[in-house]
Parts: structure tokens; sequence; C-alpha cells
């Protein structure tokens, strides 16, 4: 498949914003409210068949009340009950939580290695929580930049946006390495130099499991699967791709190194 018509497959999928998302207030404190978009629905099954032919390892809520039901549990096992506020006509609302997404950042030019290791931080305590519904450690499944919050005056990160859910039966190192490659196409899609920032991430969430996951996943990959990589890479050409996906192997490779000899 080439560059031009992966890059077209992968700019249409991007399209597909299935909710509305608006910033309000209730009770005196600063929500976010989220709601299907009318009509979108009818393009979840055509969208979870592009996600499991292409090997994406994650698939969408067909139904609204599944989706309010598993984000709002997400958001309270993440960030406490007190936050995950409730049920909205077709949508949810939660607290809105502070900072500006790593996507925001990296747009205006301000994403820093602080930032990258405090995402990789939240990430590995994420990674760490039980969930019933994972019947195991928690996964996000798309945690790409937009749906990382850093705020720089606390320190932190903050995960947010619980859309998807990874497919049954993997195992959580493989849940886990997904995680953090989502984070990291997307870095080396918009970044020119992504090496010190993909350090700090991958240093920040520490050596083990998911990481020698993580190395295995590393190769370029072909046909609907590529078209995946695209939307996730900001629709970055297979020749700076592969460049940029030996330098991430070579990063992994550092931090696992590292972490195994401690």
């Amino acid at each position: 498949m080439s560059d031009g018509l992966t890059r077209l497959m992968a700019q249409a999928i991007d399209g597909l914003r299935v909710n509305a998302v608006a910033f309000g207030e209730r009770d005196g404190r600063p929500v976010v409210e989220k709601r299907r978009r009318a009509l979108r629905t009818a393009l979840f099954p055509g969208g979870n068949l592009f996600l499991r032919l292409s090997g994406s390892r994650i698939h969408m809520f067909t139904s609204a009340s599944a989706w309010v039901e598993h984000e709002l549990h997400c958001f309270a096992l993440l960030h406490g009950p007190e936050r995950a506020c409730g049920p909205l006509d077709g949508g949810l609302f939660v607290e809105r939580l502070p900072g500006r997404s790593l996507r925001e950042l990296v747009i205006a030019g301000e994403l820093d290695a602080a930032a990258m290791t405090a995402a990789g931080r939240e990430l590995r305590r994420a990674h760490q929580l039980h969930c019933d519904r994972c019947d195991g450690p928690w996964s996000h499944g798309d945690p790409h930049l937009g749906n990382v919050l850093y705020d720089a005056e606390g320190g932190r990160a903050w995960l947010i946006d619980f859309e998807t859910r990874h497919d049954p039966g993997q195992t959580a190192e493989a849940r886990h390495a997904d995680d953090l490659l989502v984070v990291l196409l997307e870095l080396v899609g918009r970044c020119e130099a992504p090496g010190a920032l993909a350090h700090a991430l991958l240093a920040g969430y520490g050596a083990g499991l998911a990481l020698e996951a993580l190395r295995e996943r590393l190769e370029v990959p072909r046909g609907l699967e590529a078209v995946l990589w695209s939307t996730r890479t900001h629709h970055m050409g297979r020749e700076r791709l592969e460049g940029a996906v030996a330098e991430l192997r070579g990063i992994v490779e550092g931090v696992g190194a590292r972490g195994h000899a401690t």
C-alpha cells in the first residue's frame, strides 16, 4: 500500500469523531460534558471492523450506556469517585481536571521532559491499579497525546477520555505495552526530535515486562495496520517512520537494560 493511499485512508478515519465535548460548571465546580453525536452510532460496526482487521487490539462501545458506565468507572478508579460526577441524557459529565493536553503542548512547542516524565509515572500508577472489568491491572486503550493532561503547577499528569477498551484475553503486559506505543507513535509523528521526550516518558514509566513487550511491537507494519499507525503518527511517511521506530527501539532497550541492572 502506497504512502499516499495509506494517508488518505488514515485521514478519513481521523474524521470520525463520535462524541461532542463541552465545558461548563455544575454546583460551583468546572466540569466536562460529553455526549454522543447524532447518527454517529451507525459508523461503529465499520469502525470496530477496521480496528479488528488493523490489529489495534481495542474496540469502541456500540452502546452509549455501556460507554458511559465504562468511562465513569475508569474515571472513578483513576481519579476518585468524587470526580466522576454522573450520566447525562446521551452522555456524561466529570470534573474538569487541571492542565493542558500533551497534544496542545507539542503543537505550541512547549512539550518538555518534565511533562513526559509525569505522563510515564501516571501511566505506571494507573497500570498498577486492579480493575474488575479488565480481570487484572487496568489499561486505557487509546492514550494518545490528546488524552493525557499535564498540570505544570502540580507537577503531575492525568489520563482522560476512556471511550475505548482493550479486547479481552490479552495479557496485562501486552495491554500496557500497547498504551505506551500509542503515546510514542503520536510523539514521533508530531515532534522533529522526539528522542529525549520518548526517553523521559519511558524512564518515568520504568523498566519491566511492559517494556519487553513494547520492544517486540516496534516493527513498522504493512497493510491495514500501517493505516492505523498513520492515524497515530499524524500521517508520517514510511521511510521517516522506520527511522523513528529504530530510534525508539534503542531507547526502550536502554531503559530496560538500566532497569535490569538495578
